[in-house]
């Protein structure tokens, strides 16, 4: 696994901050998700899924992030392409982790809650809002891997 301090100065903060979206809780949801997703080893879901990047995003949910909240906001969108060399590249998310961790950013800033102030409330939240119902995260093994990634 990468330094978690390495992922948070290098990746999550800068990319937070590009996309004005930067906030201590927002930077720990953040690093946990990906800790909880991938562990930091995987650039791709094993078994050949179709997740994609530290954040494990899938290609239809980045399309509707674009198609159905940043086409809506313009100012927001281009601070997020800002991240990526090619907006055509279908392994954006594999191939510019400052990218892939504002992508996780956006995805979480569409829930209807705020962002969560514990590693309790991060776990649940990141089941509910994240990686749904249907995916096999467990939250209460969620618990201990946000408690790495909060600072």
């Amino acid at each position: 696994m990468i330094c978690l301090d390495h992922v948070r100065e290098e990746w999550v903060r800068p990319a937070l901050q590009t996309i004005n979206l930067w906030t201590p809780s927002a930077e720990n949801f953040i690093l946990g998700i990906g800790l909880v997703e991938s562990g930091y080893t995987y650039l791709k879901q094993l078994g050949n899924g179709p997740a994609k990047g530290f954040w494990e995003m899938e290609g239809p949910t980045e399309a509707d992030c674009w198609t159905n909240f940043l086409a809506f906001r313009p100012a927001l969108g281009r601070a997020v392409n800002s991240l990526r060399v090619s907006p055509e590249d279908p392994k954006s998310l594999i191939r510019f982790p400052l990218y892939a961790a504002a992508m996780a950013r956006v995805k979480v800033l569409r829930s209807p809650v705020g962002l969560p102030t514990t590693p309790e409330e991060a776990a649940a939240q990141h089941k509910r809002w994240y990686n749904t119902a249907l995916g096999a995260t467990d939250p209460a093994e969620s618990v201990k891997l946000f408690k790495e990634a909060w600072k």
